[in-house]
């Protein structure tokens, strides 16, 4: 028969006593059960990331109300001095009575004279210094206007030109009353409201007349070549004595005389 087997020996069991069911496993148990020190050179558990995102989060919110209640404060001060202000601008629109003026007590300091402006003579000028003497140069001849063009020396030469006068040849029987004229572009002979017959060039200057005055005068200029003025009676009272002379000419020449030519071609009479 088999001998029956000696018993084992069983191992010992820890002093720990057991864990009551359902009973909460807390922060410190944990940590006090299995030490969260990790071996250096890894990097921080979740917890760790955890514990700095939050306080993160909380700075982040702390800093976003102070932005949003420090301006609404402010704005609550701005308001608060506006209505304090217009509190005082509408105090101030209501008339105060006066409130009497004090008496001014004479100062017993005497008053300091007030110095009197005196006038600040500018002092004269300094006599300016003499400056090196320069030999005095002859001035030099001043440059010839400059030569003008072909053109412009025609225009002035037609210009000094004298102008082209005519001539008027006044034949007989010829007569002149008050008020009109025999004449060319240079010279006129008129007989004049006053009785006078006098000869004028363009300029409106008088080169002769016959002195005779009065009312009513004709200039007739006769078929025997004699120039005659009659009164208003029909008297003549002025005569260029040329009588003797048929077929003779009363020419207004280009010269600005006025003449009276001979059938012949000689000079009988001349202004």
């Amino acid at each position: 028969m088999s001998e029956p087997s000696s018993p084992q020996p069983q191992p010992a069991k820890s002093a720990t006593p057991p864990e009551k069911p359902g009973s909460p496993t807390g922060f410190a148990d944990t940590f006090r059960r299995k030490p969260a020190r990790g071996p250096r050179g890894l990097t921080p558990g979740p917890r760790v990331w955890s514990a700095t995102a939050w306080t993160a989060a909380v700075a982040a919110v702390g800093a976003v109300a102070a932005l949003v209640v420090v301006p609404l404060l402010l704005a609550g001060n701005d308001d608060d001095q506006e209505e304090r202000a217009q509190t005082v601008v509408a105090a101030s629109e209501t008339p105060e009575s006066p409130s009497p003026s004090p008496s001014v007590k004479e100062s017993k300091k005497p008053e300091k004279p007030s110095p009197s402006a005196t006038p600040v003579t500018p002092a004269p000028p300094a006599p300016p210094a003499p400056g090196p003497e320069v030999a005095s140069s002859p001035e030099a001849p001043a440059p010839s206007a400059s030569r003008k063009s072909a053109p412009e020396e025609k225009e002035e030469k037609e210009e000094k030109k004298a102008p082209e006068w005519t001539r008027t040849v006044i034949s007989a029987t010829n007569i002149l009353s008050t008020g009109e004229s025999w004449k060319t572009n240079r010279i006129r002979m008129t007989m004049q409201q006053d009785g006078n017959l006098v000869v004028y060039n363009e300029d409106d200057n008088a080169l002769w007349a016959s002195a005779t005055f009065g009312e009513g005068h004709t200039a007739r200029f006769q078929q025997d070549g004699n120039l005659v003025i009659h009164n208003g009676d029909d008297r003549p009272i002025w005569a260029s004595q040329t009588n003797g002379n048929p077929g003779a000419q009363l020419v207004l020449r280009k010269d600005g005389k006025v003449v009276i030519v001979a059938a012949g071609g000689n000079v009988v009479w001349s202004s």
